[in-house]
């Protein structure tokens, strides 16, 4: 249950504004903003600048889904650019440095493969083809301090990416798609309103078709969602890129077949599929209609709490200072 101990809550803050908010902010933790964080919505006339703002944002998937977990948890990290918990990882490799390393080096391997091979060729030439592999997995680690210390993480690290390469391997007996752009950039499309920016993991094309699909990396299939997530307004990144790649000149006569992603540390099944049985224009259609229902909460300074959901409060950020707990 919500306990609505406000003036406990507004006390801490108040305590604590500076090492909240941090240097890293141009907002102040002035009785405005506590007012604001008292109820869950901005009195626009008093706060024309944040509202203004927000009126040209560009929104990431990922800033959508944290509006979807929770409002104010949206408030905190990107209106008031609060610092969240920073939570300290013992191995050299955070879950962010390793999802960022497995990025470099996927996007490193499949440029070589696709200038020095062609994509088909990976069955054909393996041998020589984990060896590039291993190479660049090599050139990344060298901008990680006092590898020596730890070769096991290291070692675990490479043979994850062995794994990988050899699930892409088992993968194209059956697979009918052929990977065609990586890391694909995009900044301020605009969908029907909303303007979107981020980079596609993979875009694979049908092979004598004109059918696409988006796919994304992922370290566990934890971050893996499907259909269900985007009903309730959640899993938005793959949906959002399959709109946003229709803008494109080059994929504009395409049509959007599915998302998938690609799990790195799932020892069964390497491919996890967004859509298994809502028609995907359906969809998509979903997905588009919850994200610009997020904007216009956010360019209405409107910021719900989530009822203190379990899943959702458990490993966020702003814990210590979410009146949830207040």
């Amino acid at each position: 249950m919500i306990r609505n101990n406000h003036l406990i809550w507004k006390n801490y803050l108040t305590t604590n504004s500076e090492k909240i908010v941090g240097a890293n902010t141009d907002k102040k933790l002035d009785n405005k903003y506590l007012q604001t964080l008292t109820n869950n919505k901005i009195d626009a006339n008093n706060h024309k600048e944040i509202a203004l703002e927000l009126k040209d944002n560009v929104y990431s998937a990922s800033q959508l889904e944290t509006f979807g977990e929770c409002g104010l948890k949206y408030f905190y990290k990107y209106v008031l650019r609060l610092k969240g918990e920073v939570k300290e990882e013992d191995y050299v490799f955070s879950s962010l440095d390793l999802g960022i390393y497995y990025h470099k080096v996927l996007y490193d391997f499949y440029k070589i493969l696709k200038e020095k091979y062609k994509i088909t060729d990976i069955k054909d030439k393996k041998t020589e083809l984990i060896n590039e592999l291993m190479d660049i997995a090599d050139k990344h680690l060298k901008s990680y301090k006092e590898l020596e210390l730890f070769r096991y993480e290291i070692e675990k690290v490479k043979n994850t990416l062995k794994d990988w390469f050899y699930k892409e391997l088992e993968k194209q007996n059956d697979w009918e798609f052929v990977s065609d752009d990586f890391e694909l950039k995009f900044d301020n499309i605009d969908l029907n309103g909303l303007k979107i920016m981020g980079s596609i993991d993979r875009v694979e094309v049908k092979e004598n078709s004109n059918e696409y699909i988006v796919a994304d990396y992922k370290l566990s299939k934890a971050g893996a969602k499907d259909e269900k997530d985007v009903m309730k307004g959640m899993g938005l990144q793959l949906p959002l890129y399959l709109l946003a790649l229709r803008e494109f000149d080059k994929y504009r006569d395409y049509k959007p077949i599915d998302g998938v992603y690609y799990v790195f540390n799932d020892n069964k099944e390497m491919v996890h599929r967004l859509i298994k049985r809502i028609n995907v224009l359906k969809l998509l259609d979903v997905a588009l209609d919850k994200a610009i229902e997020y904007k216009e909460n956010i360019e209405n300074l409107h910021f719900p709490l989530v009822s203190n959901n379990i899943k959702v409060c458990r490993y966020c950020d702003y814990n210590k200072y979410c009146r949830v707990n207040y």
